[in-house]
């Protein structure tokens, strides 16, 4: 059994007073910084839905490349936005997965190749603004927690609790690298790290959207703190930002 989420871009997210009242949480940082395992396992504490708003501009690319599309040219992207078929299901354990046109793609597009050909779209202002409307229509669904890149400046500027996760660059290319050979991936730990620093480039330096750290975002640096603390300073700190919004310091709705 899964939960779907059909996204309209008619039901947008922009007003900034729905955002401060909403449940929603967003996590931002680079690579290998920890922000989807963490995510991911704030949103199971808190009983929130996780989402991967990498995984849409995976989930673009894939279908350029599918298409025989140039990522490079608007009118291209432009119509992968339009034509393709993108949902967001949740399964019975809370893991999100991605469709187009009803095809299940959340492990085809988990590969380092996808990983920069999200880079590029991603620096397109026609992805970026169509997604963005895809992720403030998530955002309607309430108690959700986003991960990403500009989860925090541009789409929830206005989201109560906002994080920025992130680690030296040597830690953040070994975690990659072991999460990329737990998945059966023959790669070199010099080759990710190379493909690290090149994605960090097209992420900070990108006219549309730079990977920066919002203002007023909490920064945690992850380099030397196990997974469990980061997420207990992360619980921590929803708890204190949301006092009226029934989540306890167990992550349990108070609200009845």
């Amino acid at each position: 059994m899964t939960e779907s989420a059909y996204p309209s871009p008619h039901r947008t997210f922009d007003d900034l007073e729905d955002q401060r009242a909403s449940l929603i949480v967003t996590v931002d940082g680079p690579s290998g910084a920890g922000k989807s395992t963490m995510a991911r396992m704030l949103a199971c504490k808190l009983g929130f839905k996780y989402v991967d708003t990498g995984a849409l501009y995976r989930a673009v690319g894939w279908f350029v490349l599918k298409k025989g599309l140039d990522p490079t040219k608007d009118e291209d992207l432009r119509l992968a936005c339009e034509s393709m078929d993108l949902q967001v299901k949740w399964d019975e354990k809370g893991k999100m997965l991605v469709f187009v046109g009803g095809e299940d793609i959340t492990s085809e597009i988990r590969t380092e190749s996808m990983g920069m050909m999200a880079s590029i779209v991603s620096a397109k202002r026609v992805v970026r603004e169509h997604l963005w409307r895809v992720q403030r229509g998530l955002g309607r669904l309430g108690r959700m927690v986003f991960e990403g890149r500009d989860m925090g400046t541009r789409v929830f500027p206005e989201a109560p609790v906002r994080f920025f996760l992130t680690a030296d660059a040597e830690e953040r290319a070994r975690r990659r690298w072991k999460e990329l050979r737990a998945q059966g991936q023959e790669v070199e730990f010099e080759e990710v790290s190379s493909t690290m620093m090149r994605r960090d480039e097209q992420d900070s330096s990108r006219e549309i959207a730079p990977l920066e750290v919002p203002h007023g975002a909490i920064v945690i640096d992850t380099t030397r703190l196990a997974p469990e603390e980061v997420l207990e300073l992360m619980v921590r700190e929803v708890t204190s930002r949301t006092p009226l919004c029934g989540i306890s310091q167990g992550g349990v709705s108070q609200e009845h």
